[in-house]
């Protein structure tokens, strides 16, 4: 039961805006889905740290792919 959950959960889609920042700097809002509620939690992240953010998460899968493929025997 707790799969289904979990799966429904992830299949709603997210809600992108931009706001501005107080130095003049844009922000990227998302509105995200929380799992056992029906509020979305709004989420505000600068342009530099969405570019960090998904470069952190490639080179983590780069290094999970490498470690993975070792140990196929």
């Amino acid at each position: 039961m707790a799969g289904v959950l979990l799966a429904c959960a992830g299949s709603q889609p997210q809600r992108k805006t931009t706001a501005a920042a107080p130095q003049g700097k844009e922000l990227i809002c998302e509105e995200t889905p929380v799992t056992g509620s029906h509020i979305p939690r709004r989420v505000c992240r600068s342009a530099q740290q969405v570019k960090e953010e998904r470069e952190q998460a490639q080179k983590e899968r780069r290094e999970a792919n490498r470690t993975d493929t070792g140990n196929n025997l």
